[in-house]
């Protein structure tokens, strides 16, 4: 019986003992101070992403407001003035690339393959020239000079048209894949310009 009445004396002394501690710390908890009052505020610091000046306000004191709500409007002349300039470069760049898709318009066409019927004239000019001097240097009557000089003349020719029928062709054929690329990239930079102005 002795052993019983020693188990429930250190029972009752444990129970006691967490009661005090829990006591304790439940008071020890600290409740928010909750005040109620007006608070008077005669300076708004207001901040935004873009610098600029305060144009109109949409609220007025003491008036409630909740998050979300537009408070004012700012006057950004010079993020106006940055829209406009990406806008104009990216007017630029789509022009560009219609440009590049279209190709040459028909007037360039027409020059480029007028140069390369003047070239092969000339050519044949020089061609025949060419054959003259040769069968007259060969019977004796001009000298290697006039020879040489007509020779010359005539490689140039060969020269000259071949730069004119690969210009022509180039016209023909318009802009290469890499170009419209590159034009196509730049007006997709321009539209990056204007959507982050």
């Amino acid at each position: 019986m002795k052993k019983s009445y020693i188990i429930g004396i250190v029972l009752a002394v444990v129970v006691v003992v967490v009661a005090v501690v829990l006591t304790g710390r439940y008071l020890q908890r600290r409740t928010p101070l909750l005040i109620q009052g007006t608070v008077e505020c005669t300076t708004y610091k207001a901040s935004s992403k873009v610098p600029g000046r305060i144009e109109s306000m949409k609220v007025r004191e003491g008036e409630r407001v909740t998050k979300g709500q537009l408070l004012y409007t700012l006057s950004t002349p010079e993020l106006n003035a940055k829209l406009l300039q990406a806008e104009a470069l990216r007017s630029a760049a789509e022009a560009l690339d219609k440009q590049a898709v279209t190709g040459a318009r028909k007037q360039q066409k027409e020059a480029a393959l007028n140069l390369w019927k003047k070239a092969q004239a000339g050519l044949e000019l020089a061609e025949k020239t060419y054959e003259r001097v040769k069968n007259l240097y060969d019977a004796g009557v001009v000298p290697a000079q006039k020879l040489d000089e007509a020779r010359a003349n005539y490689e140039a020719m060969k020269a000259t048209e071949l730069a004119a029928r690969a210009q022509s062709d180039l016209v023909d054929d318009g802009a290469s894949k890499e170009d419209k690329e590159a034009a196509a990239a730049k007006v997709r930079q321009a539209q990056g310009a204007v959507d982050e102005v």
